[in-house]
């Protein structure tokens, strides 16, 4: 990261200028904010300045997240306001009061005529198509879904991919719906669809293998090691998880004293930690260690726990799904984007490690990337064809890959963080971070041709940051104004 920043600065220094003054918004509303931006610049999901989600909005978060575990299809965001922007008219989606929709997994058609999205009211949400002029269409018939929601569609706006929960006690099933054939359930092991080829033709994501219980066990197994509450305890030589309760709420396990030949039973919970209990389950290992399957049953009586409540696998897989044929492409996997051409596939293994699998075969992404990346990586965009990805480490450090090969960063990427891209990944648009002036504008470059745009906002002067598929509009989003940017 310093070696990035040194650069930074030196060019900040130099005599050469890396781009002329920002240059003002082609047009900026006010009282209005973005959500989506069509692949042609033609159509924008705008609504009203951002409200207090409803209650009912808010309760429906965690349970999204717990079931979905993506951000894109678990984000709810107010619905006040919320229209079809084309030819500078708005057509409103006449939605009940204190609505919500989804505004990260809200997708255009190519020419922006349709957009899916996913909205509701008091605690439900529906997946719908909308086409401006009309009001939003349910893509699954009412009373056959608890939730539904989209996750993608086809350039022409004629094929929807998303998921439905028929109950509360499911897991998500992925669907998809075509103009002129209606909705068609996928297989249970294609739980979570989350790309769709321009064509329409393959739908590929993410397959759950387990039940609701074993998901809100992930999820508390992942806010454990996250916290890590026995880290740095100098008196635990080991310890190991047993069991969790059926809400989801507490651990139970044992530890293994470094301090002393015993092993002691506790019992964790996700808002308050430890729970203090007079009498944990104690084991005497000064002889010998004591047996495990002993240590855990009486720790899951202790803790008033059951063998339903042991620990089980949630396992995870990538799949395919093209003309009706199902494929697994990678077992303890999960998807995380597909080539608009359906023919190239990055995953994310149980390890963390990025690969690839496309026409080549599979290979690993981290042995053809710089080696001082840091942390775990960040797939940004894929390009149509695949040939192009973009990447970033936890230290916010931008790669691009093109075939397989690192190409050397621009000027404009040592000084900007990219935010959007164009459809073939050659266009980005992002926020300039080393500014000496203070005025932070967007970026929108291609090779050496760099472009600076501004809209401000009271003392703001950069967003959220869209790029149209084209890569001929750029928008920038406020929560009380946007611009759209079509001259260069």
């Amino acid at each position: 990261m310093k070696k990035i920043l040194v650069l930074a600065l030196g060019l900040v220094c130099g005599a050469s200028p890396l781009l002329a003054a920002p240059a003002p918004a082609d047009t900026q509303l006010h009282d209005r904010t973005l959500d989506a931006l069509s692949g042609d610049g033609s159509a924008q999901l705008v609504r009203a300045p951002a409200r207090r989600l409803s209650d009912a909005g808010g309760e429906l978060v965690p349970e999204l997240a717990l079931r979905l575990g993506y951000d894109e299809l678990a984000t709810l965001s107010p619905a006040d306001g919320l229209a079809l922007r084309t030819a500078e008219r708005e057509s409103s989606a006449a939605l009940a009061a204190d609505s919500y929709f989804t505004p990260l997994s809200a997708r255009f058609s190519l020419d922006g005529h349709t957009l899916a999205f996913a909205a509701g009211s008091g605690g439900t949400l529906r997946a719908l198509r909308w086409q401006a002029g009309s009001p939003p269409e349910a893509l699954v018939p009412d009373g056959s879904a608890w939730l539904s929601g989209v996750s993608a569609v086809s350039d022409d706006g004629k094929v929807v991919a998303g998921w439905l929960l028929r109950t509360r006690q499911s897991l998500a099933q992925g669907f998809v719906w075509r103009q002129g054939q209606g909705l068609t359930v996928l297989d249970a092991a294609l739980s979570l669809p989350r790309a769709i080829s321009a064509d329409g033709r393959t739908l590929a994501g993410t397959g759950l293998d387990g039940t609701l219980g074993q998901l809100r066990q992930d999820a508390l197994l992942e806010q454990f090691a996250s916290e890590d509450p026995l880290g740095g305890n100098k008196a635990i030589a080991d310890w190991a998880l047993v069991a969790a309760s059926d809400d989801g709420q507490r651990l139970a396990g044992y530890v293994k004293r470094a301090d002393r030949p015993l092993w002691q039973g506790f019992l964790w919970d996700r808002e308050t930690g430890f729970v203090e209990s007079p009498h944990p389950p104690l084991f005497d290992a000064k002889a010998a260690a004591p047996a495990r399957s002993a240590v855990e049953l009486a720790v899951l009586k202790a803790y008033g726990l059951g063998e339903a409540n042991r620990l089980g696998a949630l396992r995870k897989h990538a799949w395919r799904w093209q003309d009706g044929k199902a494929e697994i492409l990678k077992k303890d996997a999960e998807l995380e984007a597909m080539s608009r051409d359906g023919k190239t596939f990055i995953v994310r293994d149980g390890k963390g490690a990025l690969l690839e699998i496309g026409p080549r075969g599979e290979r690993a992404l981290a042995p053809l990337l710089p080696a001082d990346l840091q942390g775990e990586l960040a797939l940004r965009a894929i390009s149509t064809d695949g040939q192009r990805l973009w990447l970033r480490d936890e230290a916010g450090r931008s790669v691009q890959l093109l075939d397989g090969q690192v190409l050397a960063p621009t000027v404009a990427e040592t000084r900007a963080q990219p935010a959007a891209f164009s459809a073939d990944g050659r266009t980005v648009a992002g926020i300039y971070v080393n500014d000496p002036a203070g005025v932070r504008p967007v970026l929108r470059w291609e090779g050496g041709r760099v472009d600076a745009r501004s809209c401000r906002s009271g003392s703001s002067s950069y967003g959220l940051v869209f790029l149209s598929g084209d890569g001929k509009t750029l928008a920038v989003s406020h929560p009380d104004t946007f611009c759209l940017f079509q001259a260069w």
